[in-house]
């Protein structure tokens, strides 16, 4: 290959990406509140002060958000969880007393009659479709913990559309607002999906590990149900404890380079114990790549600095395993079911 060539490429799959665009937001609330604040500023905010210089409950979230985006995350969904409690025993407490009736009552005829039955049919058709979990045990032995899983999913699926219908009937409205990074993509990184989507899906992942590999069901799932309204973006992430997480990334972006990342990333996430220099030349023949193209490509290491880069990118939003994936910004941590996908993604659509 042209070694100009080579030169442009690289500068346009990976171009300087600013840390500190992360947290442009966050500094911008610090300036503008360094100062004793105006006249009507709730002063129940004001956390601490610095001589005639305030430092507001604003300005220190914002900075936890955007130096511990995990644990400020947990924080949100603690919040949330709280805010849904609370709402949901006003709103029992209320129809309970419109229909004469104690909590406990009403809950029975509501959640706990509606719930489906669960027979021996039911479990045995779990256990049946579910085997590779099972850990080889026998139905025999699991029977009675399958058959109590089964009831609560039934029980918990009918008390949130109870829940839902007694919301929508009260007008439900909430403020919390969830925890954002500000993450700034490239044009040349690999991504799927219109520039404009209204929904954009960075992944960070690692080609040798096996929690990022069960979750591409997910984000497939994601992809065919939302189509163009999702822009998916994917980040190498390898682990320091997996030997052949790096040399794999690279030999993805090698693929990438003759413009075939997802058909050559879903070979490498289907054979993850087959990751070796060899092995990856052998893949890139099974996906029709150019063989002395990518050889040379992965045998120059050019892209290990890229690889290094998305990594940092990673840190620097409060990445700490695989997989990781930020939607509109929103941290989603692990191997996620499409249902955590779809909740977040319905959010933002306004859903």
């Amino acid at each position: 290959m042209n070694t100009g060539q080579t030169d442009t490429h690289e500068a346009r799959r990976f171009p300087p990406r600013p840390l500190a665009g992360i947290a442009i937001a966050a500094i911008s609330i610090w300036a503008a509140g360094c100062s004793q604040p105006a006249d009507g500023v709730d002063q129940v905010d004001v956390v601490g002060r610095v001589g005639t210089q305030t430092i507001t409950l604003t300005q220190v979230d914002a900075r936890a958000q955007r130096d511990e985006l995990k644990i400020y995350q947990e924080l949100y969904e603690a919040r949330q969880r709280a805010l849904d409690a609370l709402i949901d025993e006003h709103l029992l407490a209320e129809q309970a007393g419109r229909e004469g009736l104690d909590a406990d009552t009403l809950m029975a005829r509501e959640v706990s009659a509606r719930a489906e039955a669960v027979n021996d049919s039911s479990v045995q058709a779990f256990y049946d479709q579910n085997q590779a979990r099972m850990g080889g045990q026998p139905l025999a032995g699991m029977r009675d913990r399958l058959r109590d899983y089964l009831v609560a999913q039934s029980s918990s699926r009918v008390r949130e559309e109870y829940f839902t219908r007694l919301r929508q009937e009260a007008g439900v409205e909430t403020y919390l607002k969830p925890p954002r990074a500000v993450i700034e993509v490239s044009a040349n990184e690999p991504a799927r999906g219109p520039v404009d989507a209204p929904i954009q899906l960075v992944e960070y992942s690692d080609f040798q590990c096996p929690y990022c590999a069960r979750s591409q069901s997910a984000v497939a799932q994601v992809m065919a149900t939302y189509g163009d309204r999702v822009r998916h973006v994917f980040r190498d992430y390898p682990l320091p404890m997996h030997e052949h997480a790096h040399v794999a990334a690279q030999a993805a972006q090698c693929a990438h380079d003759q413009g075939q990342f997802w058909e050559y990333g879903a070979i490498l996430f289907a054979n993850m114990k087959a990751l070796t220099a060899d092995d990856l030349k052998r893949h890139a023949t099974a996906a029709g790549l150019d063989l002395p193209r990518f050889e040379s490509c992965l045998d120059s290491g050019r892209f290990g600095d890229g690889v290094d880069e998305d990594l940092r990118s990673g840190q620097a939003l409060g990445v700490t395993g695989t997989p990781a994936f930020f939607i509109n910004g929103r941290l989603l941590s692990g191997a996620r079911p499409f249902q955590d996908f779809k909740r977040l993604i319905e959010e933002e659509l306004g859903g």
